[in-house]
């Protein structure tokens, strides 16, 4: 802002909704597996466990979809 750059420009932007829509596309497949296997394999003692798990998954989700994103020439 100094310099009289925006703070978000076209690829910024661009980067913001690539990485939420992969994120988002992942997480939806990983709240499925968690689903299937909440019963047999992972055991949880209650839903709120299965929740904060697939919460704190999405936000790695994004971060690593962004900084992929980020790096790569759009």
């Amino acid at each position: 802002m100094k310099k009289g750059y925006p703070l978000q420009d076209e690829r910024s932007k661009r980067v913001m909704e690539k990485a939420t829509s992969m994120a988002f596309y992942v997480s939806l497949y990983l709240l499925l597996v968690i689903g299937f296997l909440s019963d047999d394999v992972i055991k949880f003692r209650d839903v709120s466990q299965a929740t904060s798990l697939a919460v704190g998954i999405m936000a790695i989700l994004f971060a690593v979809f962004w900084v992929y994103y980020n790096r790569k020439v759009i």
